[in-house]
Parts: structure tokens; C-alpha cells; sequence
């Protein structure tokens, strides 16, 4: 056996299990998701007392992951709540004055909210990474000059980078949708999504082939 290792977190929670009304909110707050929800399921019906018990925690772990702003932890605190407020769960706490369920409903669409904004600046975000914009316009102008569709290949002889690398950057810009990226033969062609190209806006280089320019040139040379 390792003496190094750290047991005292999980001889701790094997001592002193979860519960809602003997155990102190504040740890109730910090305790790991799935024993909080695990000890809900146990505990069957609530009263008030464990309900004011569990308010208070999921209170304390939406303010801190709303700060923190990090993903997984809002997603996961999202699903937590859900799992908490399956049906029955909802209609017994409607029993009580305080609305627990409608005030925890709100707290998750928060989460829920907050995640949803996390993702939609993803995109913004991988903008600003090496190679990314520069990658992006390359793929805009040679599919709008019509020549041949831009395909990963190619992309890596633009950038120079090694094919390694350049795997992982389009698969990068693919999970954060501004890529799509589909398999003809032994080519993998690439498209910009409408989040790219919005993202890109005016910086998008202009079409090489542009056949109503040429033909507004002609005309205004002939007046």
C-alpha cells in the first residue's frame, strides 16, 4: 500500500456520510455533486428543515460556479439539479411555502444560460490563436475563388506546418464550429460554418473570380 497517498478525503466521507440534516450546509456546499444528489435520493421525502438544508448548497455551488464561469462545473451543476428535481421531487415541494423547486429551476436556467454564453464565445476565443484567422481566410478565399475546394492538404502547405500539427489545429477549429470537415477519397475537403464567417466579416478576402466585377469594369470603361 502507497502511505503517500491521500485517504483521508474518502475515509472522512465513509465516517461521515452525507446527510441533509446533520450535516453542516457549508460542507453540503463543498461536498462532491453526486453524493449531495445521492443523499437527496436517500433522504426520500424532504421536509423543510432538509430542503432549507439544500437550498442553501445549491445556492453557495451556483454562485461559485457562475464566478469561476468554468463549463464542466456549470454543466454538471445543471444536471445535478435536474436529477434533483425529477418530478415527484418537484410536486413534493410544492407542498411547502418557500418554492424551492421554481427557485432552483431559476438557478439552473442561470447555469444554463451561463454555458450557453460560454460556448458561443468559443469560437471568438480560438480566433485568437496562432494560425487560426490566418487558416480561415485561406479556406474562404479558395472556396469562393472556385478553383478547387480547399481541402486539409493544402491548408498545410499554406501554413507551412507540420502534418501533426496542422491535424490538431483543424480538428481544434472543427470541435469549436468554425470548421466542417468531410472525408471524399483520401481528401479531407474544408468549409468555413456561419460562425466563421461572421466572425470573419470584412477581414474575409474578397472572391478571386468575381464575374459581375469584371463585367461592372467593362461597362464603366465603356461609358
Amino acid at each position: 500500500m502507497n502511505h503517500n497517498e491521500p485517504i483521508e478525503d474518502d475515509w472522512y466521507t465513509m465516517v461521515h456520510p452525507i446527510h441533509l440534516t446533520e450535516t453542516d450546509p457549508a460542507e453540503l456546499a463543498t461536498a462532491d455533486l453526486d453524493d449531495l444528489v445521492e443523499a437527496v435520493q436517500k433522504a426520500g421525502s424532504l421536509d423543510e428543515r432538509a430542503a432549507e438544508a439544500l437550498d442553501f448548497a445549491l445556492r453557495q455551488r451556483c454562485v461559485e460556479a457562475l464566478r469561476t464561469g468554468d463549463q464542466e462545473e456549470l454543466t454538471d451543476l445543471s444536471g445535478g439539479i435536474s436529477r434533483i428535481l425529477h418530478p415527484r421531487r418537484v410536486a413534493e415541494l410544492a407542498e411547502f411555502e418557500t418554492p424551492f423547486a421554481a427557485r432552483w429551476s431559476a438557478w439552473r436556467d442561470l447555469v444554463d444560460d451561463r454555458v450557453g454564453t460560454l460556448v458561443e464565445a468559443q469560437p471568438k476565443q480560438m480566433l485568437e490563436r496562432e494560425h487560426v484567422r490566418k487558416a480561415l481566410e485561406w479556406v474562404s478565399s479558395v472556396a469562393q475563388s472556385k478553383r478547387a475546394p480547399p481541402t486539409q492538404a493544402d491548408l498545410r502547405t499554406h501554413l507551412g506546418l507540420r502534418k501533426p500539427n496542422l491535424t490538431r489545429l483543424v480538428t481544434l477549429m472543427v470541435e469549436h464550429g468554425l470548421l466542417t470537415r468531410s472525408r471524399a477519397g483520401k481528401v479531407n475537403k474544408l468549409a468555413l460554418t456561419d460562425a466563421a464567417r461572421g466572425l470573419l466579416g470584412p477581414s474575409t478576402p474578397p472572391p478571386t473570380n468575381r464575374p459581375w466585377l469584371k463585367l461592372l469594369v467593362r461597362e464603366s470603361a465603356a461609358s
